[in-house]
């Protein structure tokens, strides 16, 4: 019961964000710290390539966040209580590593609240999945 609940949880917060990063990118890359604020000359303007090239890389990670937060609600209807564990696995790895990404490019380049956040969500996201999956293996007696 744990995990369907945790990949609830996830999917709904990995759907919101994607969907945040894909309403506001411009945003969000100014408050990443890329040169802002937005420029008013569209992609052929060569000072502006860095700009709209973070805008791209948000707006793919906001897709991909919006993809694995589909898979977390589909799977939790669809999958038994061991395949659920198995992909709480799997996903609690995944998110981890995203977590610990976010890190280091906080701490290098961004120094941003955002970023501050983004580590905070990957983090949250992540501690529920090892959390339920502590407490499937204590109810389990593994």
């Amino acid at each position: 019961m744990a995990t369907s609940i945790v990949l609830r949880f996830t999917g709904w917060v990995l759907l919101l964000a994607g969907v945040a990063l894909l309403m506001a990118p411009g945003d969000v890359a100014v408050a990443l710290g890329t040169p802002g604020p937005m420029p008013a000359n569209g992609a052929s303007d060569p000072e502006a390539m860095a700009f709209w090239r973070q805008l791209t890389f948000i707006r793919m990670f906001g897709t991909a966040a919006i993809g694995l937060g589909a898979i977390c609600l589909w799977s939790h209807g669809h999958l038994t209580a061991v395949q659920q564990a198995s992909f709480l696995k799997v996903l609690g790895g995944v998110l981890a590593a995203m977590c610990l990404m976010a890190v280091s490019q906080q701490t290098a380049i961004w120094g941003a609240s955002v970023g501050w956040a983004l580590v905070g969500v990957l983090g949250a996201t992540a501690l529920a999945c090892l959390a339920a999956l502590s407490r499937t293996a204590t109810r389990q007696g593994v």
